[in-house]
């Protein structure tokens, strides 16, 4: 099983460190810097680690209260605390957005948006694993890979039985691999 860096604040320079060799990628998150910062920590990245896999986490679902930088980013959609978020239409300008963003940071990987739903039932999964898949299909004829965000609530986690039925709804995904948040 492969195991990622999750970049934190100013943590690009922990990867060239030894121990990192283990990772095989590494997660960078919009929140702690801004794109122009994010190109150049990527490309930095590109230039001393050959076959590193560079992810990119669009971090919808951080509070309010803890955004940083994610609203300089021009995917970031404005009304994220107002909208319908049933909307399929707003979905999709999102992961039009956000695609535009990832090739141009030319990142391997991207992690489906999803944000911290009022309430975690079958329709909030349902919606987030059909944003998922639509955003595999935008990248079909590029070399960008989609990971489905899986945004679960852990108390259902307790219950063996939610947990099966969690899983079978996101399993539904057109991604082949699935980012547990």
């Amino acid at each position: 099983m492969a195991v990622y860096h999750q970049m934190g604040h100013h943590s690009n320079n922990l990867i060239d460190l030894p121990g990192m060799s283990a990772y095989a990628g590494a997660i960078f998150s919009a929140i702690n810097c801004t794109e122009t910062e994010a190109a150049e920590q990527i490309s930095e990245v590109r230039d001393t680690k050959k076959g590193f896999e560079i992810v990119f986490d669009p971090q919808l679902y951080v509070p309010a209260s803890d955004r940083g930088k994610l609203k300089k980013w021009p995917y970031f959609p404005k009304d994220v605390d107002t909208a319908d978020l049933s909307a399929a239409t707003w979905w999709s300008e999102l992961n039009t957005k956000l695609a535009s963003v990832c090739q141009k940071l030319k990142v391997d990987t991207v992690c489906s948006p999803v944000v911290i739903p009022r309430v975690f039932d079958d329709k909030y999964y349902s919606n987030s694993t059909r944003v998922g898949t639509e955003l595999v299909s935008l990248f079909k004829r590029r070399d960008i890979n989609v990971l489905q965000t899986a945004l679960v609530n852990m108390a259902e986690l307790a219950s063996s039985d939610r947990a099966l039925e969690i899983g079978s709804i996101i399993s539904q995904t057109g991604a082949e691999r699935i980012y547990l948040v």
